[in-house]
């Protein structure tokens, strides 16, 4: 990431050859990417040219933790700027906010700290499938690969991974998300030209991070839109309409006994 800000600011060659030689040693020493760290010599020269300006930093922070921008030569008891940053690599998230308290309490650097929640109660299937929808262009406009695909088709591959993720990982511990690219073709979600293209990209986009305490009450309000029926112990056996996805995990199986009714489009 120092390299990153060093050439922002078209820093002179005889600073940026110090990388070059820097990465020498590392690899010669066989130290991976992770565990390299910041020239201090470079972070002199950093603040150095940028004692004197006025600028703000935007920095797309993809853990829980923060970063001290100081050690990469942004000292901001020095110099006259405004960072913000994002925490944790973006996911579609279904969790208590104590799981934003936990970041918060443990904020060094972070004056404000802004965060987006829509509680449960005050969600229903319409407004979870429109949210997913709004999510999925922005996804969509981020990769030229994927201009023109229908956001329906988007949605259906985020709810199926949810599927996945909800209804067989949680038995088998086995995985299952890894495969979600080849489901996505198998089903016919994603067909036509560049198919592999675009399912491997939206498999690098798509990722939910599920509290399993929460995941009930959702997935509950979820069954009067959404395409796929888990079925378990408590789920009620008068089934009203078709889906495309089943999960039964249920030991009463005299509800679920006609399968191909139920799948029937």
């Amino acid at each position: 990431m120092q390299r990153k800000i060093a050439e922002e600011l078209q820093l002179d060659l005889e600073t940026m050859a110090m990388f070059d030689k820097q990465d020498e040693e590392d690899d010669f020493n066989g130290l991976d990417h992770g565990s390299r760290d910041v020239i201090l010599s470079v972070s002199q020269v950093i603040l150095r040219t940028l004692i004197y300006a006025k600028f703000m930093v935007i920095f797309l922070n993809g853990s829980d933790d923060e970063i001290d921008m100081n050690r990469f030569g942004i000292n901001p008891d020095l110099l006259d700027l405004v960072m913000v940053w994002t925490f944790k690599k973006r996911s579609l998230t279904i969790h208590d906010t104590y799981r934003n308290r936990q970041i918060s309490d443990k904020l060094r650097y972070t004056h404000i700290f802004i965060h987006t929640y829509v509680s449960n109660s005050l969600l229903d299937s319409s407004s979870f499938v429109a949210l997913l929808r709004e999510d999925a262009a922005d996804r969509v406009a981020l990769h030229p690969c994927m201009q023109g695909i229908d956001l329906t088709v988007v949605t259906e591959c985020c709810l199926y991974e949810l599927f996945l993720q909800h209804s067989f990982h949680r038995a088998t511990g086995f995985d299952w998300v890894a495969q979600a690219p080849n489901y996505w073709i198998c089903d016919g979600i994603i067909k036509g030209d560049g198919t592999r293209g675009i399912s491997d990209t939206l498999h690098q986009e798509i990722l939910w991070k599920i509290d399993s305490s929460q995941v009930g009450q959702v997935f509950g309000k979820l069954i009067p839109e959404v395409p796929f029926l888990i079925a378990k112990d408590d789920t009620p056996l008068l089934i009203k309409r078709s889906y495309r996805w089943i999960s039964v995990t249920s030991e009463n199986l005299m509800g679920f006994l006609n399968i191909a009714t139920i799948l029937e489009c």
